[in-house]
């Protein structure tokens, strides 16, 4: 049972994982049910929470077969990438970069920071049958600016950048003011933390809105790759673009079963019974996975130094790296015939890594060349207290 609140909602009384409930009507569904009602909105939005694996097969599934009703008509949309960087998306599904080159292009790292081994299934889809990637999403800095100064304490020329930003709908906020809660108790950060959440809203609203209402976008069916929290009860992301170019969309709300080492207080905004809306179109019950397959382990602490080189600030005892003879101090120069600028590359590579496999590092060592090669292990890092 996932609990009593749920009668407020209309919802089943036992959700498990692989259930499609259509909330309006309260009623389980088989998966056909779902696939008709792709034949109809110009816009399918799929949530999800960004580091269940579950969630992600769910948007593969949902990509593939929205792809298979309207083939080249299909774009997709994604939170994760930002509006500077759609050049690199547009080199990716041209075949003019790598995953890597992608990735560094993007700033993934900083930018947007989980695990890119996600992602990567739905952006191969997309490349592999030629379905443009539209980037969605502002910069970083760009949300640091307002949470830092708010809305009103930017300059005229910063405004003038915005999207037209609504902050008038009081489930919203509502809906706002309960997950700041839970993180945050200073209830003076809580109007700066509510602007940027309508500045994200409406800036993602403007970019799919933009790109649909282009000669480009003419026709198009776009599928958007967004946070559950984006897109619960409309009124994020939807209603704004909605309001911006009235085409039919559907919501698809990829639900992280609540477990029960939540405990009591755990809050579930789909059954909050303080907003009297349907949450999503449908409800995708997923159980909450996180990555499984393991990358290797290096087991030293990087650094950029002030001449932009990769620096090993500190190599930890037992680590593959001491193991192998990496010392603090070294420069990473090249990593497996591989030119090493940046952290990421070192990173990058690790990622496809796995136990007993072996790294090529080339560094500098009181400016003397050298190669060393390490053996990947098993290795848990342990702090010393």
């Amino acid at each position: 049972m996932v609990g009593d609140r749920l009668v407020r909602k209309n919802l089943p009384g036992t959700i498990k994982g692989g259930d499609i409930i259509h909330s309006a009507s309260g009623k389980k569904v088989p998966p056909g049910v779902l696939d008709k009602f792709l034949e109809l909105p110009d816009i399918l939005y799929v949530g999800e929470s960004h580091e269940n694996s579950e969630a992600h097969r769910v948007q593969l599934e949902l990509l593939r077969a929205f792809y298979s009703k309207y083939g080249s008509d299909v774009v997709i949309g994604m939170e994760m990438f930002k509006r500077p960087h759609q050049a690199a998306l547009d080199n990716w599904i041209g075949g003019e970069s790598d995953e890597k080159g992608l990735l560094k292009k993007t700033h993934w790292q900083k930018e947007w920071g989980f695990d890119f081994r996600l992602y990567a299934q739905l952006w191969n889809f997309a490349r592999d049958n030629k379905i443009p990637l539209i980037a969605l999403n502002a910069s970083r800095d760009q949300v640091k600016e307002i949470s830092s100064k708010g809305l009103d304490g930017l300059s005229p020329e910063q405004k003038n950048q915005l999207p037209e930003i609504d902050r008038s709908d009081p489930y919203h906020r509502l809906y706002l003011e309960k997950i700041f809660s839970l993180h945050n108790q200073d209830k003076d950060r809580f109007e700066k933390f509510y602007q940027v959440q309508c500045f994200w809203e409406d800036f993602m609203a403007r970019s799919i809105s933009e790109y649909l209402l282009s000669p480009a976008g003419a026709g198009k069916k776009m599928i958007v790759f967004i946070g559950n929290g984006h897109i619960i009860y409309d009124f994020g992301v939807p209603k704004r673009v909605f309001g911006r170019t009235h085409l039919p969309y559907l919501t698809v709300y990829t639900y992280d079963l609540p477990d029960a080492k939540d405990g009591p207080d755990y809050f579930d905004p789909v059954l909050s019974a303080d907003i009297p809306l349907e949450p999503a179109d449908f409800l995708m019950a997923v159980q909450t996975k996180k990555i499984k397959s393991k990358h290797g382990v290096l087991g030293v602490s990087l650094d950029v130094t002030p001449e932009k080189k990769v620096l090993i600030k500190k190599v930890h005892d037992g680590s593959p790296g001491a193991k192998a003879g990496l010392k603090d101090g070294d420069i990473i120069t090249g990593l497996d015939g591989e030119v090493v600028s940046e952290v990421f590359d070192v990173t990058y590579a690790l990622k496809y890594k796995k136990d007993d496999d072996t790294c090529l590092f080339s560094i500098l060592r009181d400016d003397a060349p050298m190669d060393i090669t390490v053996k990947l292990f098993s290795w848990k890092f342990h702090h010393k207290f």
